[in-house]
């Protein structure tokens, strides 16, 4: 399966990239940083910012499926870096056909749990 990343760079991106190329699937990262990540075989990595849809969209195609791991550093915790890359995401993937998209959260989790709304909280517990 070929899997759009967006959120590479982070702990829980790092996990599904480690992860996917393992389990035989090829992998495209979407990253603001291209330089953060290192090469590997299974690996494609296209930089530009979260609201690029049109490079949004060139990396989605022939894609299966895009997995969403983003998330704020907790210094920055009201950051809208859903906001913005949620509706980019929803667009590539409708234009290219690409039925899947999963996002992967860590909110509520550890010192995390601080930052997030009281609704959110009950539904961690």
């Amino acid at each position: 399966m070929r899997i759009a990343l967006l959120g590479a760079t982070g702990r829980t991106g790092g996990e599904l990239m480690k992860q996917a190329p393992a389990a035989g699937h090829e992998v495209v990262a979407h990253v603001r940083r291209t330089e953060a990540l290192g090469a590997h075989p299974s690996l494609t990595v296209v930089g530009s910012q979260l609201d690029d849809t049109a490079t949004l969209t060139t990396a989605l195609v022939r894609g299966e499926a895009v997995a969403v791991t983003l998330g704020p550093k907790i210094r920055e915790h009201s950051a809208a870096i859903m906001q913005t890359a949620i509706p980019a995401a929803i667009t590539s993937a409708k234009a290219t056909r690409v039925n899947r998209v999963v996002v992967l959260c860590a909110l509520g989790v550890g010192e995390t749990f601080a930052n997030s709304s009281h609704p959110y909280r009950f539904g961690c517990r």
